[in-house]
């Protein structure tokens, strides 16, 4: 029988400008609080899911068992939970967007053309104008 699966590839929007402006401290501890989030809600939620920093400002999620509209629930959740406002220092807070794609494996897909395919909903997301979730 047919396993079912989902992936959701995600990016931090802005992400060189936030680095290049706001220094790069401030990129890692962005990166480092949405690694923690995501960790978070994995533990409190979705337990069965697989997350990763594919490095850089991308973050790979594996939902196991999740049909593509269970993953979009997740993906909304995921992305409210990425979008809080992180504490950057005493003076402040920073707020992030993120554009992601999600897709569900198809049939004797392989698991390269499956990640090609979410990167191209990921990018599809980001041309469209970012802080939105491509399915």
């Amino acid at each position: 029988s047919q396993y079912l699966f989902s992936i959701m590839l995600l990016d931090v929007d802005n992400f060189k400008f936030i680095n290049d402006q706001m220094g790069h401290m401030v990129g890692d501890e962005v990166i480092h609080v949405c690694g923690k989030r995501l960790n978070l809600l994995k533990q409190r939620q979705y337990k069965r899911t697989k997350m990763c920093r594919l490095g850089g400002d991308e973050f790979l999620i594996i939902m196991p068992g999740y049909s593509i509209e269970e993953s979009k629930d997740i993906a909304k959740t995921i992305k409210q939970e990425l979008e809080r406002p992180i504490r950057i220092n005493e003076k402040g807070h920073i707020k992030i967007t993120i554009s992601a794609g999600v897709t569900q494996i198809d049939k004797e897909e392989d698991i390269d053309l499956l990640l090609q395919r979410c990167d191209d909903k990921m990018y599809e997301a980001k041309n469209s104008g970012k802080n939105t979730i491509t399915y």
